[in-house]
């Protein structure tokens, strides 16, 4: 399935720490890209991913706002959220596979990422378990492309 995959896609996935269960989370990194996350601030082979303010989101389980963005990937533009009050990165817990291919400090991480692997990130970015945390996701593990998302 790994074919044809494109930076922005949304890949449903077996979660490398347990194939049983499947994850959906955005590709920002291919294959042989430089990833770096600090400060909340994405880049990609050391470019900058712009962002566009485009208000709050008010989460639907309680009185808590997030500040909501575009974010553009080649062809897809969508909205990410950030808590200006969390921490920049969790830092990992544990040691992923392959995790010598990445650099982390309190800001942030920057990663390689390994071939026949991808970098995924949740667009919910300060509540999102992803490859920050648990590492990079094997080609071999996705399923599929996410077409289309129901409101």
């Amino acid at each position: 399935m790994s074919s044809g995959l494109q930076r922005g896609d949304i890949v449903v996935f077996e979660y490398p720490e347990d194939t049983s269960l499947s994850y959906a989370k955005r590709i920002v990194g291919l294959p042989g890209d430089r990833i770096s996350y600090y400060n909340k601030r994405l880049k990609i082979n050391d470019e900058e991913i712009q962002v566009r303010r485009i208000g709050d989101y008010v989460h639907k389980d309680g009185p808590i706002r997030s500040l909501q963005y575009l974010e553009r990937l080649g062809d897809h533009e969508y909205a990410i959220l950030i808590e200006p009050e969390a921490p920049a990165v969790v830092p990992p817990v544990r040691a992923f596979p392959l995790n010598e291919h990445c650099a982390h400090t309190a800001e942030g991480l920057s990663c390689r990422v390994p071939d026949g692997h991808y970098f995924v990130l949740g667009d919910n970015r300060d509540n999102s378990s992803d490859s920050r945390t648990w590492g990079f996701v094997p080609a071999r593990n996705i399923i599929g492309k996410v077409q289309y998302i129901l409101q």
